[in-house]
């Protein structure tokens, strides 16, 4: 008898900041999603070879230990609202999750955490958005290459960008950036993916 009931192989470690991103980069396509809860971060993956991912892990020699553990699919929207928390960017940006309201006081960017990548969490958002703020975007074309939940392009276009051109090879993306469009009102007809 089979079971249609779906497992993630999940891998468990204590980090800094830089040695999650390098080491994410490593892993960034094997990985389906992560979460970071009091200084250990757990990767998420599908079909993916072990004692490959454990070979990274043995060359990152600020990482001594690391645990496998294989979890039963779970609703992970349900499960994240609870752990998702607005991101401020130079007190001017606030990324939100549809559940939170906004503020009157930032550029507000609503997003529906899902599997499309792109929270503001990841310190590369962050940082292209902290960019963003220093660029006169009005009346520009923008290219938003890898553009996952769609937050830069939102901002690109609350920055009064004349056009955003939004694309991803991921197809998974899709739903997630279209519904985060329409979350903040921003016709996503106009933007291609």
């Amino acid at each position: 008898m089979s079971s249609n009931v779906k497992k993630w192989d999940v891998l468990s470690f204590n980090y800094n900041e830089e040695v999650k991103s390098i080491l994410y980069m490593y892993l960034e396509d094997e990985i389906i999603g992560y979460e970071d809860v009091g200084g250990e971060s757990k990767v998420y993956f599908r079909n993916i070879s072990k004692n490959n991912i454990n070979k990274i892990m043995e060359s990152q020699t600020l990482i001594d230990s690391w645990d496998w553990k294989s979890v039963k699919e779970e609703n992970w929207m349900q499960s994240c609202s609870k752990f998702f928390q607005p991101v401020i960017v130079n007190n001017m940006v606030h990324i939100i999750a549809p559940w939170h309201k906004k503020d009157s006081n930032y550029i507000n960017i609503k997003i529906n955490p899902a599997l499309a990548f792109g929270t503001g969490h990841h310190s590369t958002t962050t940082l292209m958005i902290k960019a963003m703020l220093n660029i006169d975007f009005e009346d520009k074309s923008v290219v938003d290459i890898g553009t996952g939940s769609g937050i830069l392009s939102i901002l690109a276009k609350k920055l009064k960008s004349k056009l955003v051109h939004s694309l991803d090879n991921d197809s998974l993306i899709v739903d997630n950036f279209l519904e985060n469009f329409k979350l903040n009102s921003i016709d996503s007809r106009e933007p291609m993916i």
